[in-house]
């Protein structure tokens, strides 16, 4: 019914049932009324080749919250074993697969702070810096995905790519100035970089730089 009506879904699913449960309603939906949707799936954590196959293939979105990774990755193996937990926040198989991806922090269930989201994405590590080669480290992205996620991909997932997502002529003047470029910091210490100014749509909202 959303559908038909041109509302985009947004739904939330964690395990491999309910995500398989929402691909199945998109795929009706849209077989009756094929369009341009963007329907995204939230969270996306309990996944499989072929669930993330069938994502792809209906266009559907994965809007994920990396630091996840740095909560769970101690827990899940116990609650869904060890195949399973293989195959689940599979951020990187999702971008293999093609799947239009965006992120967010789950505020206020997790932190706000995006940078712990990156650094999740990139080290799969939680804040203590543990496992020490990262939990399922074929997954990890590269710091040029990771920050996508936020920006980019945040503004596809919401039609707004035209007006936001990148630092392009004629697009809002969203910014922010950090302590330190994460292109060029080591990974482990991505988590730590601070915002020191904040712009947004040309307009200085936050700073703590002196004489700004």
């Amino acid at each position: 019914l959303a559908h038909t009506h041109g509302m985009q879904l947004a739904l939330h699913a964690i395990g491999d049932a309910a995500i398989e449960a929402g691909i199945d309603a998109v795929e009706r939906a849209i077989t009756e009324s094929p369009r341009e949707h963007r329907h995204r799936m939230i969270h996306a954590q309990i996944t499989n080749h072929e669930l993330l196959r069938r994502m792809a293939e209906l266009g559907m979105l994965a809007d994920v919250q990396p630091v996840f990774v740095s909560s769970d990755w101690n827990l899940v193996e116990s609650r869904i074993g060890k195949e399973r937990a293989g195959s689940s926040y599979a951020w990187k198989s999702m971008l293999n697969e093609g799947i239009p991806m965006a992120a967010g922090t789950d505020a206020p269930v997790e932190e706000l702070n995006p940078m712990y989201g990156i650094y999740a994405a990139v080290t799969r590590k939680d804040l203590q810096g543990q496992p020490k080669n990262g939990w399922l480290p074929k997954q990890k992205l590269t710091v040029y995905e990771a920050v996508e996620l936020y920006t980019k991909g945040g503004a596809y997932a919401t039609f707004e790519e035209k007006e936001k997502g990148t630092l392009s002529e004629g697009k809002l003047a969203d910014m922010a100035i950090l302590s330190e470029d994460p292109f060029e910091a080591e990974p482990d210490d991505i988590k730590d970089i601070e915002v020191l100014t904040t712009i947004l749509g040309g307009e200085l909202v936050y700073t703590s730089l002196p004489g700004m």
